[in-house]
């Protein structure tokens, strides 16, 4: 005997012609699309160069195969940190240091074809992107544990053909550029510093080191094989690909005392920007988030009003990327997008900076007296101790550009 479910049916009017009005889909019929014929494989690479030593260390990448698809690295190392000041337990630290992985292994990672810069990531940057687009513990990005020295560690690349397999670099039409990787790695040295929002447990800073005795070090290449048709095509062909590419600036800032007003800084990016995202750091270098007023001028004109961290910082992420961060968060990471999807490379959104004289972001007055370390407007203008110079901020900006791949060359349609 029907159940209520027959009402649902005939229960039909002029408002759901807009629904199922002349429908043009079921959802219960799959459809698929035949593709062409291809395999993968990963196939490990020569690292050129003592990777703990300070200087840079190269891999040319091979011709195995047709397309590459994604890089990883892998190597064994010792980790060191300097214990925070605090009562947290092992497996806490551990996990406050997971946060800082890339950073702690690598201070950038280049990628060069025919000896030109097409993108460059440090260690940082990948770390914010982990943070705002991902759950910053899961997938292959490295957790710590007790086995922490005696495993080996992964680390995925994050340029546009890493993320997207629709934008793999075509190495077979390449014959004349080398593709190259240029990594340094930290090898020890001191990467900054972490802290913490009030918890039960107590405020937490405190410093981590990258990390040392780096051994076993490879990069791993990603290949795509094509059948016969598709790989003639590649290579008779020219291509144009939409990629990403992210542009960095530091400025210290400038504080006196009394302490200023706000403190400006002086953008000179280029390109079709997707999002800006920046982090201010006290003089200890650790992450500051409560800053009353922030605003972004272009051309000397306000780009929107004046708003506090906590719009950048969990409203911004909430609204344009995967990651939820929470009120209040520890990680200091500013955002504004300028596109509706900043993650993804279908363009949802721009901002020109090529064609803007002036940009500026500027910050509210910082005060050093909160106790997490983070510093913020003052209300009342009134200081009970001067603010301290040597404090950073350093900016991201996440662009389109068009590589153009011909003749067995690639190069970028826009230079820096």
């Amino acid at each position: 005997m029907p159940g209520g479910g027959l009402i649902q049916l005939v229960a039909k009017g002029a408002q759901d012609i807009y629904l199922t009005g002349k429908p043009e889909i079921t959802f219960f019929k799959a459809v698929y699309r035949r593709h062409t014929n291809f395999s993968m494989e990963s196939i490990s690479q020569t690292l050129i160069g003592d990777v703990n030593s300070d200087k840079t260390v190269s891999c040319i990448i091979g011709r195995s195969g047709d397309l590459i698809s994604g890089i990883q690295l892998e190597f064994k190392t010792d980790l060191e940190n300097i214990p925070p000041e605090s009562d947290k337990t092992a497996a806490t630290q551990l996990n406050l240091m997971a946060r800082y992985y890339y950073q702690q292994a690598i201070d950038y990672v280049e990628l060069e074809i025919g000896g030109k810069k097409i993108d460059k990531h440090y260690g940082h940057w990948m770390d914010i992107w982990w943070t705002i687009s991902n759950d910053p513990m899961s997938k292959s990005k490295g957790s710590f544990s007790d086995q922490v020295n005696t495993r080996p560690h992964f680390m995925p690349l994050m340029f546009w053909f890493n993320r997207h397999p629709g934008l793999a670099l075509p190495i077979i039409a390449l014959h004349k550029h080398e593709v190259k990787l240029n990594i340094k790695f930290n090898g020890g040295s001191t990467s900054g510093a972490w802290s913490t929002a009030d918890n039960k447990e107590g405020s937490v800073r405190g410093a981590y080191k990258g990390m040392s005795d780096i051994s076993e070090a490879r990069v791993w290449v990603d290949y795509i094989y094509l059948d016969k048709d598709e790989r003639e095509r590649f290579i008779r062909n020219s291509q144009d690909y939409l990629i990403d590419q992210v542009q960095y600036l530091e400025s210290p800032i400038k504080s006196t005392s009394p302490a200023p007003n706000s403190t400006s800084t002086s953008m000179y990016f280029k390109h079709p920007v997707k999002e800006l995202i920046w982090i201010v750091k006290d003089e200890d270098g650790y992450p500051t988030y409560e800053h009353d007023k922030i605003k972004l001028t272009l051309n000397n004109t306000d780009r929107f009003s004046e708003r506090s961290s906590e719009y950048f910082t969990v409203l911004q992420p909430f609204y344009y990327h995967t990651a939820l961060i929470a009120s209040g968060n520890q990680y200091g990471i500013h955002v504004y997008s300028f596109a509706l999807k900043p993650e993804e490379m279908q363009p949802s959104g721009s901002c020109n900076f090529s064609r803007i004289q002036d940009s500026k972001l500027i910050i509210g007055t910082l005060n050093p007296n909160q106790s997490n370390g983070a510093w913020s407007n003052s209300a009342t203008g009134s200081w009970s101790t001067p603010a301290k110079s040597g404090g950073m901020i350093q900016i991201y900006a996440t662009n389109y550009n068009i590589l153009t791949v011909r003749d067995g060359l690639a190069g970028l349609q826009y230079s820096d």
